[in-house]
Formats: structure tokens, sequence, C-alpha cells
């Protein structure tokens, strides 16, 4: 929230949106502080998965680019890895997780950490100055977002990279 702050003071989050994701971040970490850590639910994880961090080999699909990893909830890699699914293939995603985990995973969990990964990406884009024009163009998406997680909507299906598709 400190560069989402920081953002609001150089203009390019409006008071009422920096209110709005102020409210969204405080719900999702509420969430999230319920949530079990134990051997099945936490454990290192590679935390930036997308087409670019996966590479082809002989083997098979390998990662690539761990300078985000660390300790965190697995789920944090499903998320990251439907941002860049298409809607249409998300279910094939979760089916596939589920079979490796042998339990089903909550879509209001992913839809929390979805939203907490965009949130990285507006923040590390806040530092930029040449990204401003992007953010201004791209908040209302995020904003969005916001609005449907506050009033419990399921949105797993519409989320992309930036906020809800529209």
């Amino acid at each position: 929230m400190t560069k989402f702050r920081s953002g609001k003071k150089i203009g390019i989050i409006t008071t009422e949106e920096f209110n709005i994701l102020e409210y969204t971040f405080s719900l999702v970490t509420d969430r999230m502080e319920g949530l079990n850590k134990s051997s099945e639910t936490w454990g290192f994880i590679h935390a930036d998965i997308h087409y670019s961090n996966l590479i082809s080999t002989s083997r098979g699909i390998s990662f690539i680019d761990f300078g985000l990893s660390g300790f965190g909830y697995y789920a944090m890699d499903v998320a990251s890895a439907a941002l860049f699914t298409k809607s249409e293939l998300r279910d094939e995603l979760l089916s596939g997780y589920t079979n490796i985990i042998s339990r089903k995973i909550d879509i209001a969990h992913l839809e929390d950490l979805m939203f907490l990964e965009i949130c990285g990406l507006y923040v590390f884009r806040i530092s930029r100055e040449e990204m401003h024009i992007w953010i201004r163009d791209h908040i209302p998406s995020l904003i969005e977002l916001c609005d449907s997680l506050l009033k419990g909507k399921t949105v797993f299906y519409n989320i992309n990279q930036v906020g809800l598709a529209n």
C-alpha cells in the first residue's frame, strides 16, 4: 500500500481509487490470515509462473528465472499461472493441480492471490515514470476487480494480468 500511496501522491492514482485499493487489500489480507500454513499448503514456490519463465527440454517443461521465488502458499503459483491461462482453459489448470495435491482448491483463495499478483505488477511499475501512462490507462480494470471482490462476486474466469477483462 505504501507504493500505491506514492502513486496517489504523484497523481497517477486518485484518492477514490486508492481508498478502494486499500479496502480491497484489507479484505484480502484479513481472509488470508485464516489460511493454514502446513506442509501441504506452504513451501518453496516460484512466484512468477508465466510463459516466459517456462522452457521445453528433452525431459519436459522446466522453470527458469527464480528471482521472485521463496516461501509462500503453493496456490500462489497456481494463481500466477491462471493469470496467463485463457479463461476457457483454467478448469484444466485447476484439474491438473488438484490431481497432484489430491484435494480441492478454493477459487476465492485463488482470486485473492491473483489480486495480490496483479497489485505486484502495478507497484513495480509505479517506480518507473515511463509506466505512469500505462497505469492510468489500466487502473480502471484493477478498480473494477476490487469492486467485484468487495461485493463477493466470483471473478476467476474474468481476471487478466491487469484486472478484470472488459
